[in-house]
């Protein structure tokens, strides 16, 4: 039997010593001798020269690239902050945004597949509309889900939305609260007959 008991790649290229430094790619060459196979590790230009010339290929060669070592004071980028579904689907009622129809809708399919969100009722409107009423099971939350006329057209783009929006790519700009309305002037009639004001004040007139 063959013995495969063959030593780690090396630091250096066996021929002219250059050091492996990362993202180098190098080539291992494996020789058979009578004590076994013999390893050599050589930088790109040595293998080249080794190919041409058709040295030490009696068995098997494979490449490798040295890899990029992460220290510990090697700064990561910051992670995008990512939204859960329940998270987005508050935000997305609460802007009460037309256009947010049909994610709010898959965000509840996908919460319900979760098992996270229980259908408490349906209803089919006169206009052909369709509404289901969902509980959050976690906290009792109810929330109303108009089911919108997703088509295979267009409900890969929703759900192309729905990812980015879970992912932190797209934003979601905050529900802008509404002015209300300014109360009218109201006219008050000050009417001095005494029939108008109360008893206390009918004996002065």
């Amino acid at each position: 039997m063959a013995d495969w008991n063959i030593r780690p790649r090396a630091m250096n290229c066996v021929d002219c010593g250059q050091a492996f430094a990362p993202r180098m790619t190098g080539h291992t060459v494996l020789t058979q001798t009578e004590a076994g196979y013999l390893r050599n590790d050589l930088c790109d230009a040595c293998f080249k020269k080794r190919a041409a010339s058709s040295e030490g290929f009696t068995s098997a060669a494979w490449s490798f690239t040295i890899p990029v070592e992460r220290g510990k004071n090697t700064k990561k980028e910051a992670p995008v902050k990512k939204e859960t579904a329940i998270q987005l689907l508050r935000k997305l009622v609460a802007r009460e945004n037309p256009e947010d129809c049909g994610a709010i809708y898959i965000l509840a399919i996908l919460l319900e597949r979760n098992k996270q969100f229980i259908e408490r009722d349906v209803r089919q409107h006169a206009d052909g509309i369709i509404t289901r009423l969902y509980e959050f099971k976690p906290t009792g939350e109810l929330f109303s889900v108009e089911a919108p006329n997703l088509r295979p057209d267009n409900l890969e783009t929703v759900q192309r939305r729905v990812i980015d929006l879970l992912e932190g790519r797209e934003k979601i700009t905050p529900a802008t609260p509404a002015t209300p309305p300014a109360r009218p002037l109201r006219k008050w009639r000050i009417a001095f007959h005494p029939t108008t004001l109360p008893k206390r004040y009918k004996r002065r007139f």
